[in-house]
Parts: C-alpha cells; structure tokens; sequence
C-alpha cells in the first residue's frame, strides 16, 4: 500500500532483524506489529528508543491490538502512533503526514 502512495518501503517479518533494516536502510517510519513470533513489538519499539530517541525515528504501531491499554502500553515503549489493523492507505498517509508536519510554536 505504501509503494502505491509513492513511498520507498521495505517488509520484514522477523524482529530481530529490523535493527539491522534501521541500521541500513535509514526509514523515517517504522510500522511494527504488537504481535510477533519471537519479540514482540513493545520491545522492539523499547529497543530502537534506546538507540534513536523521539523524533530521529517515528515508530508506529499497526497491530489488531487496540484497547487503550494497549495505546497506553505502546505510547510507554516509544511508539509515536497507534493504528488498528485493518488501516487503510488513507490512514497511513494522514498518520505519516501528522509525524512530519513541523510543531506548533
């Protein structure tokens, strides 16, 4: 879907080497899943935060997961959004384009 809306992406299914697609590819966003096979998605978003701190690097979670406690807990691990699964392309545009846009002063 983002390919489509015109963006460089990249996919990768096993968390252990998202730290090595960061280190390479240098994405501006991530949008990682709360439920993965052998690390979950908190604490793959904990670990990125130690190494690029809010705002070098937007995180966000796209996951089924959407009770608040689960927007609390991400919010708390470092992700910078939390999106339901299904998101639509709409979604994920107006969610990356609300990371980037310049604070208000």
């Amino acid at each position: 879907m983002l390919r489509r809306d015109g963006h460089n992406a990249r996919f990768e299914v096993a968390a252990e080497r998202v730290f090595d697609l960061v280190r390479e590819f240098k994405p501006d966003v991530l949008f990682i899943d709360l439920a993965m096979p052998t690390m979950d998605g908190m604490q793959v978003a904990t670990e990125l935060r130690k190494a690029h701190p809010v705002g070098s690097l937007r995180i966000v979670a796209l996951s089924g997961y959407g009770s608040a406690e689960n927007r609390v807990a991400s919010r708390k691990a470092g992700f910078d959004a939390h999106l339901q699964k299904p998101a639509t392309i709409e979604l994920l545009s107006a969610t990356m384009q609300t990371l980037f846009e310049p604070p208000i002063r």
